[in-house]
């Protein structure tokens, strides 16, 4: 890694080579000695993920891991990818409704840009859009770089319509909530809500009135693409509104990451559980899994 980062882990996460090792050491024995967590991916880039996260509080970490393995069971309409799936989620991909530039802010972020107007509710569902952003979600977190910087992400809400709005019914939105607050991982440092409708507007006030000072300061409103370049370099966007590289480029460029990264995300997917030692699991007699009254702290 770059020195800039190692730097940034040391001053804002508290790590350092000795920290990491002994971390790392630490939450290998944990999983060896976990009561239903039999197999599962244990390389550094993934475990750091967690510690990175948590700023090295191993209970923390710990904690997250857990609600990370049993979110991705709880939902698996969105995180059992089926060929299908996967094809109509690229698919998405192409159509341009999300993806990250090329290259990192100032303070080393990834940048995930998302144009709503993309997402077309003849052809996609609301399940489609939220698959494919954890997919871009979790393989940018294979960047070590990633995880110790974080993220920022640009909604651009140009050509939202309501049809696009009641894609998402009630139990999706309760659902992907429930799923963030419980099982994220990574470091999302910034929100830019850019062309927000009048419509939303309120709906956005309302939400960041629960949130505290310091949550609240991550999130900026510009009134269009040009406004926002007060707030964002301009360059890091694509040439189409205004930046250096072109849409097709960037979109091209995260390709080429996703297909050396895939193979690591299947790893993830091949983590062997027993079931029947999660508290709260059930298994009906079609053995499908039952989380009704499991609750992820």
């Amino acid at each position: 890694m770059d020195e800039k980062f190692i730097l940034k882990a040391r001053k804002e996460l508290r790590e350092d080579e000795s920290r990491k090792k002994q971390a790392l050491e630490h939450f290998r024995e944990w999983i060896r000695k976990h009561p239903y967590i039999k197999e599962i991916r244990q390389d550094d880039t993934f475990l750091l993920q967690f510690l990175r996260t948590k700023k090295y509080s191993m209970d923390l970490a710990f904690q997250s891991f857990e609600n990370y393995n049993l979110a991705q069971k709880k939902y698996a309409k969105w995180f059992d990818i089926q060929d299908k799936d996967f094809d109509k989620m690229m698919d998405l991909y192409q159509n341009g409704y999300i993806y990250p530039l090329r290259d990192r802010d100032e303070e080393g972020r990834k940048i995930i840009f998302i144009q709503l107007s993309r997402l077309d509710p003849d052809r996609f569902t609301s399940a489609d859009a939220i698959r494919l952003s954890a997919v871009v979600s979790t393989a940018l977190l294979e960047q070590e770089e990633t995880q110790i910087a974080g993220t920022a992400t640009i909604i651009d809400h140009e050509g939202m319509t309501m049809k696009q709005t009641s894609m998402f019914s009630v139990t999706d939105i309760i659902d992907f909530a429930d799923c963030i607050k419980k099982s994220s991982v990574g470091r999302h440092k910034k929100l830019y809500v850019v062309n927000l409708p009048p419509f939303a507007l309120f709906l956005l006030e309302a939400a960041r009135s629960r949130l505290n000072d310091k949550l609240k300061k991550r999130i900026t409103i510009a009134r269009d693409m040009d406004d926002l370049k007060n707030y964002f370099d301009p360059t890091l966007l694509p040439k189409e509104y205004g930046g250096v590289h072109s849409e097709a480029e960037h979109k091209e460029y995260f390709e080429k990451y996703f297909k050396n990264v895939r193979p690591k995300l299947e790893e993830i997917k091949a983590r062997v559980i027993d079931w029947n030692k999660v508290p709260g699991f059930k298994n009906s007699s079609e053995n499908v899994g039952s989380f009704r009254k499991l609750e992820i702290d």
